[in-house]
C-alpha cells in the first residue's frame, strides 16, 4: 500500500516540482531583463544610491536653482540635473549674442575674469557630464574662457549650489555659447 501511494505521489510531485522550476527560472529571466533588473555595479541605480538624470528638467528650472536668469536673447537652451549621493550636478547651456555676454557675465560677480583655457585631450573623461545634453565637454574645446564664483560667497541667496562655473566658446563673429556648472 505504502509503495502505491509513494508511486502516485512520485507521479503527480515530479511534474509539479518541474513546472515550479521552471516557472521560477523564467521568472528570473523576466526581472534581469526589466530596467535595472540586471545593472552593472558601473550603471547608476537610484536603488544603489548611484547618479540619476531628472527627467523633465527645463532650463528655467535649473536656471531657478543655479540663481541665474536665462537672458531673453538665448537661444538652443540645454539643461541636466544629475542627482548624486553627495552632491547633485546641475548643467545648463545655452546660445547668446556675442553683445549680451558681457552683461550676463557681469551679474554672476565672478571672482576673477574669464580666463582662456587650454583645451584638454578629448578621450579623458570630465567632471561635468555635458555629453547628457548632447554637447562637447567645455574643457576640450579651443578658444573657450572659464571663470567660477561661490554664489553663497556673492550673496546670491536663490542659489542652491555652493560653486558655479562658466565657459564660453565663440560660435563665429554673432554667438557665443554658455555653459555653467553647478555643485
Amino acid at each position: 500500500m505504502a509503495r502505491t501511494n509513494w508511486k502516485k505521489f512520485r507521479s503527480v510531485a515530479l511534474p509539479v516540482l518541474a513546472f515550479v522550476v521552471l516557472a521560477l527560472v523564467a521568472l528570473t529571466a523576466v526581472l534581469i531583463a526589466l530596467p535595472g533588473g540586471g545593472a552593472d555595479e558601473g550603471v547608476a541605480d537610484s536603488s544603489r544610491g548611484g547618479p540619476q538624470w531628472e527627467k523633465g528638467v527645463t532650463a528655467g528650472d535649473v536656471g531657478r536653482q543655479l540663481g541665474v536668469e536665462v537672458p531673453e536673447g538665448a537661444r538652443q537652451r540645454r539643461a541636466g540635473l544629475q542627482v548624486n549621493p553627495q552632491e547633485d550636478v546641475l548643467l545648463l547651456s545655452f546660445q547668446l549674442p556675442r553683445d549680451e555676454l558681457g552683461p550676463f557675465v557681469e551679474k554672476l560677480a565672478l571672482e576673477d575674469p574669464l580666463k582662456k583655457l587650454e583645451p584638454i585631450d578629448a578621450e579623458k573623461p570630465s567632471a561635468a557630464p555635458f555629453g547628457h545634453l548632447k554637447l562637447p565637454e567645455p574643457e576640450t574645446l579651443d578658444q573657450v574662457r572659464k571663470g567660477s564664483v561661490c554664489p553663497p560667497c556673492a550673496g546670491n541667496k536663490k542659489s542652491r549650489v555652493q560653486s558655479l562655473e562658466i565657459f564660453t566658446q565663440p560660435l563665429g563673429k554673432e554667438r557665443v555659447r554658455v555653459y555653467l556648472r553647478g555643485l
